[in-house]
């Protein structure tokens, strides 16, 4: 079977998404960010159709090498992201700028550049990447995660509309808050109920990246669970 190129495997959303994919019988080469994290895969899915690479993907000459190195690439499945930084954007650092914008908007802008061809030399195609509820209805609070997930956002919609006539899809899920460790960490038991479990955007990803989605390209899809909108 053709193959997905997948980041953030290793993350909070990562193995749940792996392992869907997978049971779909897909061949999967996912980028991980250093040698833990490679280790981790390992284990978790040992002998299965996965290759693990170790790539930064805020720098372009590694994502070009990892996606040369891929071979019947059918689609892209971005899932990594990250936050830090102060809450309140008088108090945000440039550091916090540079670390949220490289993670989320230069290497979507990167990864998009270096797929997009290949796709559309194919005639065919499919890209998901994850945004986040913020990028749509930002608040006083965490602006610069928010601006830089808007851009990963508009950056998917854009190659949505490049590859529509090549018959390459794209489309962005946009989630609330996503059921993982991290996050549920020091939260209560209500909170936790009504965020997003990471089998349900898992399974929305395997619907998307299927023929059976072969007319659905540049949208938007929230999974807020049982936040507001």
């Amino acid at each position: 079977m053709a193959s997905l190129l997948i980041t953030g495997a290793s993350g909070g959303l990562g193995p749940a998404v792996v392992a869907r994919l997978l049971r779909d019988g897909w061949s999967l080469s996912v980028a991980v960010h250093n040698a833990h994290s490679v280790e981790k895969l390992q284990s978790q899915f040992s002998g299965s159709a996965l290759q693990i690479h170790q790539v930064d993907i805020t720098r372009r000459d590694q994502v070009r090498r990892w996606v040369q190195s891929s071979h019947e690439i059918y689609g892209l499945v971005h899932l990594a992201g990250g936050f830090r930084g102060a809450s309140q954007l008088s108090d945000a650092q440039e550091a916090d700028f540079e670390f949220l914008f490289g993670l989320h908007a230069r290497a979507t802008y990167y990864l998009l550049a270096e797929v997009l061809p290949i796709l559309k030399q194919k005639g065919e195609g499919a890209i998901v990447t994850i945004s986040a509820r913020t990028a749509i209805r930002p608040g006083k609070e965490a602006a610069l995660y928010a601006a830089s997930k808007a851009a990963e956002l508009t950056l998917t919609l854009a190659a949505a509309e490049e590859g529509r006539p090549f018959q390459v899809r794209a489309n962005c899920i946009v989630p609330a808050v996503i059921r993982t460790p991290a996050n549920m960490q020091g939260a209560s038991e209500k909170e936790i109920a009504k965020w997003t479990d990471p089998q349900d955007i898992a399974e929305l990803i395997a619907f998307l990246v299927s023929d059976r989605a072969k007319s659905i390209t540049g949208t938007i899809f929230p999974m807020y669970g049982g936040l507001s909108a």
